[in-house]
């Protein structure tokens, strides 16, 4: 199972939430398997690490800056 971390999205567009069933099927039908050779580069992927995850979030899931 992968988990796919999406950002910098406009929070005041509507279309993901209008459009999901839409962009499911859109997607699921694609021909992934042009990433086999460069999947790792092509997706920008990480390990499943949750440091590294929570620095991609938006407060308040990133931990705070360590203080002096």
């Amino acid at each position: 199972m992968w988990l796919a971390l999406v950002t910098n999205l406009n929070p005041d567009s509507h279309l993901l939430s209008d459009r999901l069933a839409e962009l499911i099927t859109e997607y699921r039908a694609l021909d992934y398997s042009l990433l086999e050779a460069g999947k790792d580069r092509l997706l920008n992927r990480f390990p499943n690490d949750w440091a590294q995850i929570q620095a991609c979030l938006p407060a308040p899931f990133s931990p705070a800056p360590a203080g002096p």
